[in-house]
């Protein structure tokens, strides 16, 4: 319990330190309250973490897959759950389905960074050791968030390789993700398209 207590001090002592440091950067230092409202103000929920929360629930999918734009997609079904974790922080998705008619199991974590203003995003499955992280703003509306991120791509050998995504709120019953790549001649194209429906 003591060792719990200690780790638990000496992060809070770490986060305290970092924006201390940014706070003096003009050689100005701040109190501790003005130094805890900071951290409160980049710390708690707010109305992009509600915008994801709307996403909580069960859900079935249609995912497609495109190798080649000029062949026909991959196409598998399933089913997702998904929840707020770390008192609305952040959502956790769990998705059950098929890849190539083997049973598929992946995470997705997604959040809103106060700091960086963006919107966050991790994937991770059970076909892979990697993690894909990406980062995303809205559209005017904010009825789209576009996301880049990077991932090494081990059919092809190269790493950090770039891919753009979308999330497309469609409805409060219907979401859709999609996935970009490039292809040979420079020209995007749709790689992946799952298309969410909400459990009734």
């Amino acid at each position: 319990m003591k060792t719990k207590l200690f780790v638990l001090v000496g992060v809070v002592a770490v986060i305290l330190s970092g924006i201390y440091i940014v706070a003096c950067s003009d050689e100005a230092p701040m109190t501790e309250e003005e130094m805890m409202a900071l951290w409160a103000k980049y710390g708690q929920p707010g109305e992009q973490h509600e915008k994801l929360a709307g996403l909580v629930g069960t859900w079935d999918f249609t995912s497609k897959w495109w190798q080649d734009p000029s062949a026909p997609p991959g196409e598998s079904k399933g089913t997702a759950e998904v929840q707020t974790i770390l008192k609305g922080r952040f959502i956790q998705e769990d998705i059950h389905g098929e890849m190539q008619g083997a049973p598929f199991h992946g995470i997705n974590f997604m959040g809103y960074d106060n700091f960086k203003e963006k919107y966050v995003m991790t994937w991770m499955d059970d076909m892979s050791t990697s993690i894909m992280v990406s980062y995303g703003k809205p559209n005017s509306s904010g009825d789209e968030i576009r996301f880049e991120g990077t991932y090494d791509d081990f059919m092809t050998g190269e790493k950090g390789k770039v891919a753009k995504s979308m999330l497309r709120f469609v409805s409060e019953d219907e979401h859709v993700y999609e996935m970009y790549e490039m292809d040979d001649e420079g020209k995007e194209f749709k790689t992946f398209e799952v298309i969410y429906t909400r459990q009734e």
